[in-house]
């Protein structure tokens, strides 16, 4: 009795739906939109201008935004059937080939497995070291993105029309939910109650149970290719083809709607301060107060595909179909913009240490540097009083010109303490940083500075 009672507890701690189950990765951008709830909030200092640290071209468009590890390497999907693994600096990983186009932008589970759609009707499972682990075969083309519960639970969608929940296991289905039109372009979040959100081509947004059964369907006016995005108060923020972002209560009931010129397939970004962005196809980025009001528009030349993605800092980076890829102010102003070779229809991702990576059309995955650390190369503050005090600023001189009117925030560390971290009491001046320190030196002393750029305007 008591060996029975042993083996029953073995096979209990073992089972893959008791104790290992796997989540989303915890890497700084692991999926379409970062986060289960999409809200195309990344953490990491992004660059001052658009230079591109690396390009690398695939033998087709990409469609598909990219996500990154934990060891920061970056995969992303192409027309030419490939899922692309890059390591941080660009070199090759490795590279996966399915039997179709690759559009559908892969999620990365907690254990390094890469989960990625494509239109030959596979969700594809993928160990990281490139090696197919397991594939799930729907009745249409994968272009939705798919998400994974905390559960490990995989959810995507299909042009069958159908939201399908997999074991992350070994892609066995739970369940699937069918919608009245095809899931194209948008692709499921999940809320904190594992409530689940799809919009379809029927113009439903639907609310679906963790059991796979409906909660509510909320109509719009045409169909939605947008993913949802879901606030920190449980409001649900979708795009239309009736041009319209709609803003949805957790009940299913409608709170506001707010009209664009047209279409909107781009999925909504939410700021840290609750303003919802979105790009529409009357060439506009909108940003919209949470109260349903406008609160600045941007303007491009042509269609906006891409969904925002938002930094540390609330800079709002997207593409358009006008093949600039864009960084926006939070007021609404120009940050930078750079010119790829063709429709820039991919949606950014931001990794931990400010690189942005996104897709166009000329078949290109751009990395855009993270924000340069000027390299100290000596200083010697030798007009020190006889009492130890200093008489006059420090002045450091610097491997590389500054800009002065572009910085705003640095760090100054002298002998391991930072000091002058604080905007005003450090100032740029071409190739030369001066700061105000206060600590007490001994004359002629040889103090060791080294100094890092944390944010610039």
């Amino acid at each position: 009795m008591m060996l029975l009672s042993f083996i029953s507890f073995i096979i209990f701690i073992l089972s893959p739906a008791n104790g290992f189950a796997q989540g989303l990765s915890d890497s700084s951008w692991p999926m379409f939109r970062n986060n289960v709830t999409h809200t195309g909030r990344g953490n990491g200092f992004t660059p001052t201008s658009g230079t591109v640290q690396w390009e690398f071209e695939t033998e087709s468009e990409i469609f598909s935004s990219p996500a990154i590890g934990n060891d920061g390497s970056v995969y992303f999907g192409s027309v030419d059937n490939s899922l692309y693994a890059r390591f941080p600096d660009g070199g090759e990983r490795w590279k996966y080939t399915a039997n179709l186009l690759i559009s559908s932008s892969p999620a990365i589970g907690n254990d390094g497995t890469i989960y990625v759609g494509s239109a030959d009707t596979y969700l594809h499972a993928i160990y990281s070291n490139g090696v197919l682990k397991w594939r799930f075969k729907t009745d249409g083309f994968i272009y939705s993105s798919p998400a994974i519960g905390s559960d490990g639970t995989i959810y995507v969608g299909s042009k069958d029309k159908n939201l399908y929940a997999l074991n992350w296991f070994n892609g066995t289905l739970k369940w699937k939910f069918t919608t009245g039109g095809v899931i194209n372009r948008s692709s499921p979040a999940i809320d904190t109650d594992g409530t689940i959100y799809v919009g379809s081509n029927d113009g439903i947004l639907y609310a679906v149970n963790p059991d796979g059964t409906e909660k509510w369907g909320y109509p719009t006016g045409d169909k939605i290719e947008s993913s949802p995005a879901i606030g920190e108060d449980g409001t649900i923020y979708v795009g239309s083809f009736d041009n319209y972002l709609h803003a949805v209560n957790p009940d299913g009931s409608q709170k506001w709607k707010y009209p664009t010129g047209g279409d909107i397939e781009s999925s909504p970004a939410i700021g840290e301060d609750g303003t919802i962005y979105v790009g529409s196809f009357d060439n506009y980025l909108h940003a919209v107060n949470p109260d349903g009001y406008m609160k600045w528009k941007f303007e491009t030349a042509d269609k906006i595909y891409s969904s925002p993605a938002v930094d540390r800092d609330g800079t709002i980076y997207f593409g358009s179909a006008d093949s600039f890829f864009y960084a926006i102010l939070t007021n609404g102003l120009l940050k930078w913009k750079y010119q790829t070779g063709n429709v820039v229809y991919s949606s950014p991702a931001i990794g931990e240490d400010g690189a942005v990576f996104v897709g166009s059309w000329d078949k290109k995955l751009y990395s855009f540097g993270p924000l340069p650390r000027p390299t100290v190369i000596a200083t010697n503050p030798e007009n020190g009083n006889e009492d130890g005090s200093l008489s006059q600023p420090v002045i450091i001189q610097l491997s590389e010109t500054i800009d002065s009117s572009s910085v705003s925030h640095l760090s100054v560390t002298v002998n391991g303490s930072v000091t002058g971290n604080i905007p005003g009491s450090v100032t740029a001046s071409g190739d030369s940083i001066i700061f105000e320190h206060s600590t007490w030196f001994e004359p002629g002393e040889t103090v060791t500075v080294t100094l890092s750029a944390k944010r610039s305007l």
